[in-house]
Order: structure tokens, then C-alpha cells, then sequence
């Protein structure tokens, strides 16, 4: 059973000590629906709390002063993020009175400059979090009472999820604040991992839309099945799961997926409804979307068409419209770059997919997966309730698991069908897993894979001196100019596709927090800069797509990819940061 989320409040008021005679703590926790687990007394308790939440005044008391602490909070982040329970997310005053303690309240009396919104201390804290790479991707809220204009764009630029009224925040409000940005577990979805609870985040955000199409990239093995459930369930749709499996070179794919009506074919015995039919109001499924032919591709194009959502079934002349939600899946990364039809991927939505972390990125949850199957194997065959040591626990943990889940799964239920009447699963009940210890990596976190190269190669870095090696082995014999003459332009497209690549991945990565491409974040991620004008960041974009028009012109053209776009944006920009950009193009909000 999961459990309640935590939450970090960093607020002056209500983080102090807790007392008997401070109600306003008490009322404010009941208002939110929070169970108060500070640890410094324990606050009145709360029906159905939505979450636990810890309260931190930001601040250090001394006899005679209050003084904010910037590192004190950074530490109590920091705790609370290491391991589970980590935070699912922090609201962040931004208003802290400092200053002599008054003797008659014992309240510090305040300072002019802590009103002064250049200096708030809530937005000296979001910095500090952000410039520390453990922390940056805390999802954070402001809660405030200060007025909004003067700060709106210090924090947008910080990536901050939302700013609240502190006084109209209650139970519904953070609620809706958890569920859209919030890192939370699920039911069915054993882990509570950073790389598995940003992809189920993801996957809830597009969940809500409606009537849209989402793609679902993961190694073999990874859940897509269980994720796909997970996005039927949190959109709250009427209608019923349907899931088609698609083999490869299936002739019967269509008649499966739209149906046919008596006679279409030898065999047609009667009229049949497709599963797209029976999705109706629903979800529709594509378990293996890779598997797909290219003949049925083009049958496809009008079902995942959002705005037009039709299917036929064989045989028929009449149309039926439709209401759904589709989730395509797929182990195949390589469809991205080619076997597929572009029009096609662009409805699949395959410019964002949704990550799944394989079971290496995500070690943090094998303990708990391990115990799930064998529980769960041991009440299926009868077998003997048994404890797993320490040291097989740590031999499953070091394990590579190219199968990722599933082939965890299989070796439990290995173990436990082998040994039914053992009570001790010791290393040798798991040895077979022995010699598959992973080499160790650097893993990249879902949240951040870039969408574009998923797959085994994110957990590989950019080895620029290995681009430059190759290219040293690329010769121009003199004797033999016809085989070079005439090739700078093909040269310089080489370089303007690479560099595009370069800042499609940037882009999307940049997307993640807002859902919309974000160009100055962008540029500011590939210059490794903390901050930048937005005009530099137009420049180097109209530097950068302008190299070899010609050699990009299909990325450009890829609506999906909001290269087009952002260069639009770029050329389009006058007087720096000041215009904004045009409605529907990357860079509403400022990166």
C-alpha cells in the first residue's frame, strides 16, 4: 500500500517551534489537510490527511535575533531527499521577517529589507537549490501573500511549478498541486524511485488531456502495460481499456484493430467490432507499436489523427467517430529515426514521449520489488513464508538486468518454485544471477533523458574527444582532390544537422518542467550558464540553424521537434527580452 506523500513547507511563521498556545500553525495544517510530523510536537491530527508534511522556519533564533539560514535549509532539503521518504514536493514562502526579537512578543521585529522583493529570501533559497545538482529537480511551489507582479518574472525564469496565495491554499488546491507536479507513488506500480516517479508523472500529466495520443518508450520488460493502465486510471475516462498486441507481419492487425463486417473476407463470418471501436470513451492500447507495418501505417493516419478520430471496419462504407485516448509502446528506440513514416510519428506524438527508466536506473526499488514477488510467488504456489538475506539482496542489486522487471520477476518465481519448503533465501537460491553484476554508470534520470536518443545509450556521455578522433581519421589526399572537391557544403550540413540535434535535445529537456519548449533555458543548458539574455540566447539559436538551411530543412520542417518554431522565434525577436513571442511558438514563458 503507498504511502501519504511528504511535503516540505519552508514558511517563518509556521515553521517555528511548535507551542502549545500557536494555533496558527494548528489551523493552517487542518486547512491544507496535512498531518504534521515535524517532530516537535505533534500538531492537532487531520482526517484523511492528502499528505505528511514537515515545517521549516528557514531561520535561526538567537536571544536577541532571528537571521535567515540559507544553509540550514539547504540541509533539511537535502535530509529529505537522499532517501525515501523523500519530498514530493516543497511549498516555499517568500516573505521572512528577520531582525531584533521584540520583548514584549518575542517576535523578531522585522527589517526593511526583507519587503524588498530583490531580496526575498524565498528566492534566494529556489536559487540555491537550483545551482546544487542533487536538488535542482525538487519540484517547488511559491506560497505566498506578497504580491505577485513584482517577482512574476524572477521566478518564472527559475522554474518554479506555480505560485499560491498562501491565505486561499487549502485541502482541494494542494491536492491538485500534488497530483500535477508533485513526485507520488501508485498502487499498483511497485517503486518509489526518482527515475519511475518522474516517468508516472509524466505519464499523469498527459493523462488529463482528453482526447490525445501518447508514446511510451521502454526497454523490454520496463511496465509499459502497467504504466499504460496507470494513464486509464488517473484520466478518469468512462469507457474501457482496450489493449491490441501488434506481432510482426500480423495480417489480421486491421481486422483486430477497426473491425470488419460479415463477408469482408474468407472467413468473415459475421460483423465484428475492432478494439478502437470498443475503446470508445476509453483507452486504446498499442502493446509493440514498433511491430506496426508500413502497409498498415497509412491505415492508421485518420484513427490517430486527434481531430479527426475515425475508424472504418473492413468492408464497410460508413465511418464511426470516436472518443479516445491513445498510448502507443514500444521497446523500439530506432523508430525514431527511421521505419516510420514522419506524418506518423507526429501523431504518435514521438517529439515527447513518456521514459521508462530500465530496472538499472532504479536500484533504489529492486529491494522492494524482490519482496512483492516473492510474497507474491509464495502465496500462489503454497511455498513457505521465507526471509531474504543480506547477502542475496545485495547480490539481486548489483545485478545488470538486461530484462529489467520482468526478469526479476522470473528468477523470483525461480527461486521460490526451486525451494518451497526453505524459510531462508540465501545467495545460493539466486546464484544463477551471479557474473551479471552491471559495470557502473553514471545513470541519466528519466526526468531528463532526452526524447530523441532514449533507450541504452542515456546512460552514455557526450565523449567529444571521440567525435574529434573520428573526424581526424577522415583523409584529403591531395592526389586525389575529385574525391573532395566540391564537398564544403556537404561538410557544413554534417555540422548543422549535429548542431540542430544539439538543441532539439536541449529543447526537450527544457520542456519537462513546463510542457512547452523553453529557448533561453536551452541555450543557457548547452553554455552551461546560470543565466543569459534572452536577445544572446535569439543569437546564438539564428547562429546555430543557420549554418546549412538546406541540410536541416527537414528538422526544421518537423513541427514535432519546435526547431521551426524556435527559429521563428529567434528571427522574430526585437528589442532582446522585451517582445514575446508569437502564440503557439516555443518560448511563451521566458527560459
Amino acid at each position: 500500500m503507498k504511502s501519504l506523500p511528504r511535503i516540505l513547507i519552508i514558511d517563518d511563521v509556521y515553521g517555528r517551534a511548535m507551542e502549545a498556545e500557536n494555533r496558527d500553525r494548528q489551523l493552517f495544517c487542518a486547512r491544507l489537510g496535512v498531518r504534521d510530523v515535524t517532530g516537535r510536537g505533534a500538531a492537532a491530527s487531520v482526517e484523511n490527511p492528502v499528505a505528511e508534511a514537515v515545517l521549516h522556519s528557514g531561520q535561526m533564533r538567537t536571544d536577541r535575533r532571528v537571521e535567515n539560514d540559507l544553509e540550514g535549509v539547504v540541509e533539511c532539503v537535502r535530509a529529505g531527499w537522499r532517501h525515501w521518504p523523500r519530498w514530493a514536493l516543497i511549498l516555499i514562502d517568500m516573505h521572512f521577517q528577520t531582525g531584533p526579537l521584540d520583548p514584549a512578543t518575542g517576535e523578531p521585529q522585522g527589517d526593511p529589507r526583507d519587503r524588498d522583493p530583490a531580496r526575498y529570501f524565498g528566492l534566494q533559497i529556489i536559487d540555491r537549490l537550483l545551482q546544487d545538482k542533487e536538488l535542482a529537480g525538487i519540484p517547488m511551489v511559491i506560497l505566498s501573500s506578497m504580491e505577485r507582479k513584482q517577482i512574476e518574472q524572477r521566478f518564472a525564469r527559475r522554474g518554479v511549478f506555480a505560485f499560491v496565495e498562501k491565505d486561499q491554499l487549502n485541502r482541494e488546491g494542494l491536492d491538485v498541486l500534488l497530483w500535477e507536479h508533485g513526485f507520488l507513488e501508485d498502487d499498483r506500480i511497485v517503486g518509489h524511485s526518482l527515475p519511475i516517479l518522474a516517468a508516472l508523472r509524466a505519464a499523469r500529466r498527459v493523462s488529463r488531456i482528453g482526447n490525445t495520443n501518447m508514446l511510451l518508450l521502454g526497454e523490454t520488460g520496463t511496465g509499459k502495460e502497467l504504466v499504460a493502465d496507470y494513464i486509464h486510471r488517473t484520466s478518469r475516462r468512462e469507457g474501457p481499456l482496450r489493449k491490441i498486441f501488434v506481432r510482426a507481419n500480423d495480417d489480421m492487425f486491421a481486422a483486430d484493430l477497426f473491425g470488419y463486417v460479415k463477408g469482408a473476407f474468407t472467413g468473415a463470418m459475421r460483423d465484428r467490432a475492432g478494439e478502437a471501436e470498443l475503446a470508445h470513451q476509453g483507452t486504446l492500447f498499442f502493446d509493440e507499436f514498433g511491430n506496426i507495418p508500413g502497409a498498415a501505417q497509412d491505415k492508421l493516419m485518420r484513427l490517430l489523427d486527434t481531430g479527426i478520430r475515425e475508424t472504418q471496419r473492413i468492408g464497410d462504407s460508413r465511418t464511426r467517430k470516436l472518443d479516445l485516448q491513445v498510448v502507443l509502446a514500444t521497446n523500439r528506440f530506432e523508430i525514431l529515426k527511421d521505419g516510420f513514416r514522419r506524418d506518423l510519428l507526429q501523431r504518435a506524438n514521438a517529439g515527447n514521449p513518456i521514459l521508462l527508466p530500465p530496472l538499472r536506473q532504479r536500484r533504489e526499488d529492486i529491494p522492494l520489488l524482490v519482496e512483492f514477488f516473492v510474497r507474491r510467488h509464495e502465496q500462489r504456489l503454497g511455498a513457505e513464508h521465507r526471509e531474504i538475506s543480506t547477502g542475496a539482496m545485495e547480490l539481486l542489486q548489483a545485478a545488470s538486468w538486461p530484462g529489467n522487471v520482468r526478469e526479476l520477476e522470473n528468477e523470483m518465481l525461480k527461486a521460490v518454485s526451486d525451494y518451497r519448503g526453505i524459510r531462508y533465501l540465501s545467495t545460493e537460491h539466486v546464484d544463477a544471477v551471479r557474473g551479471r553484476e552491471a559495470v557502473p554508470v553514471a545513470p541519466v534520470p528519466a526526468a531528463v533523458a532526452s526524447p530523441r536518443s532514449p533507450g541504452p545509450e542515456v546512460e552514455q556521455h557526450l565523449s567529444l574527444q571521440g567525435v574529434m578522433e573520428e573526424m581526424d581519421q577522415v583523409e584529403f589526399d591531395i592526389e586525389s582532390r575529385e574525391l573532395w572537391a566540391g564537398q564544403l557544403m556537404g561538410c557544413q550540413g554534417v555540422y548543422a544537422r549535429l548542431m540542430a540535434r544539439y538543441l532539439q535535445a536541449a529543447l526537450a529537456a527544457s520542456a519537462i518542467a513546463s510542457g512547452e519548449p523553453r529557448p533561453t533555458t536551452a541555450i543557457r543548458m548547452l553554455l552551461g550558464r546560470k543565466t543569459l539574455r534572452t536577445s544572446d540566447a535569439a543569437s546564438t539559436i539564428k547562429r546555430l540553424l543557420s549554418v546549412s538551411r538546406e541540410a536541416i530543412a527537414d528538422l526544421l520542417a518537423d513541427e514535432s521537434l519546435h526547431l521551426g518554431g524556435t527559429l521563428r522565434w529567434a528571427e522574430n525577436l526585437r528589442g532582446g527580452a522585451g517582445r514575446r513571442p508569437a502564440a503557439g511558438q516555443p518560448g511563451k514563458k521566458k527560459g
